[in-house]
């Protein structure tokens, strides 16, 4: 699999034209803030960023690997850390710049849905989605939370695992399983209903990029970065219902949520 994006990102990286083109890999909980900062992004300096998602774990080992990647942004402080590690970050523009929700998601139609984490053990709900623990920071935020209510041992026979929190929604979108449990920044953009996971039940997630070092196009990759921190990059980040320092919540992202 591995082998394969990696081919991919080589070859998208050798069609750019001009050279005016920059790789961007980001976590699956960015995918609808980073579409929308991308022309943002473009507009303003004349690069155009090739998006890149999928589980931050994944993407750390496909950096690892050599893939030619000019930017990458974790849902979590670890992974940029552990690149950092082996000298594959640019230190000085390595930064968190926001912070995940995880909550509970269910289908708009659904009569009774899912109000916490406690409901997922009722025998009203057969199976229940979520991004895989193992590469995917949302996926260890909910298995921490249902941990801390010692849930997670008596809910294993009802747990699907996604790739992704984008995959653990669809499978609930396509009505595999009754509740999903992913970021609010993918529930928001989706038809369902959901009640946010309390935070004082997992380690906060913490979003963190950087441009990664020693890329021919290090210079426009830093300014990617520095354009999450403009007004245009904030207020997107925010819009998809991320949090973000120094910023009030403006509720475009709450709509969908259960009273």
């Amino acid at each position: 699999m591995i082998v394969a994006l990696l081919t991919a990102l080589v070859l998208t990286a050798c069609s750019a034209p001009g050279g005016r083109e920059i790789t961007v890999s980001a976590a699956a909980s960015l995918t609808f803030a980073f579409e929308e900062i991308a022309p943002l992004y473009e507009a303003e300096t004349g690069v155009h960023p090739v998006l890149n998602f999928a589980s931050s774990g994944h993407l750390a080992h496909q950096i690892a690997a050599g893939a030619p990647v000019d930017v990458f942004a974790s849902a979590n402080v670890a992974y940029i850390d552990e690149l950092r590690g082996q000298g594959l970050v640019d230190t000085a523009s390595a930064r968190t710049f926001c912070r995940g929700r995880l909550v509970v998601w269910t289908r708009r139609d659904e009569p009774a849905p899912v109000r916490n984490l406690a409901d997922l053990a009722e025998a009203r709900v057969g199976r229940f989605a979520m991004a895989n623990p193992e590469h995917a920071p949302y996926g260890a935020a909910a298995r921490q939370a249902m941990q801390q209510l010692n849930l997670w041992s008596a809910l294993q026979p009802k747990l699907v695992l996604g790739e992704t929190v984008r995959q653990a929604l669809h499978y609930g979108e396509r009505g595999d399983v009754a509740a999903a449990l992913v970021s609010l920044s993918v529930a928001a953009d989706s038809d369902g209903q959901w009640r946010e996971v309390p935070d004082s039940l997992h380690a906060p997630i913490e979003h963190a990029v950087a441009a990664v070092a020693g890329r021919p196009k290090l210079a426009a990759a830093r300014r990617f970065v520095a354009f999450l921190d403009s007004p245009a990059g904030r207020h997107a980040i925010e819009r998809h219902g991320f949090i973000v320092p120094g910023a009030a919540r403006e509720g475009a992202a709450e709509p969908g949520a259960t009273p």
